[in-house]
């Protein structure tokens, strides 16, 4: 298959939007916030996510970033051009990643003592 053949097929028989493929293809198919490949299996797929980098600003494909539902709900509204050291879209994806990371970390945690309360229980 084609690389045009396979845009055609996203698009007319897989009604995937320009703004979706665009996303897709300049990620590489990955979370751009932890590298999680996104076409990896079925459960991956579903994963799926366009985020907006800086929210509220704009549907511009510069904003948009591909995340899995983890990364783009714990990063949630959060505007990482305010520690981003520049405005360039690297600059607030590296910055996001970074918000991401942290807040993964917490939340790794909480699972690790949920786990340990829990095996107290079985």
């Amino acid at each position: 298959m084609t690389k045009a053949d396979a845009l055609a097929r996203l698009k007319s028989e897989l009604n995937w939007p320009q703004y979706q493929i665009d996303v897709g293809e300049r990620a590489g198919f990955r979370c751009e916030y932890c590298g999680k490949d996104l076409l990896a299996s079925y459960d991956d797929y579903d994963l799926w996510q366009v985020d907006h980098i800086v929210p509220g600003g704009g549907d511009h494909l510069d904003n948009l970033a591909l995340s899995c539902k983890l990364c783009n709900f714990v990063k949630r509204g959060t505007d990482p051009s305010k520690t981003a050291k520049l405005t360039q879209r690297q600059d607030l994806i590296d910055a996001a990643r970074n918000i991401v990371k942290e807040r993964r970390k917490a939340k790794e945690m909480i699972f690790i003592k949920t786990l340990e309360a829990v095996a107290a229980i079985r």
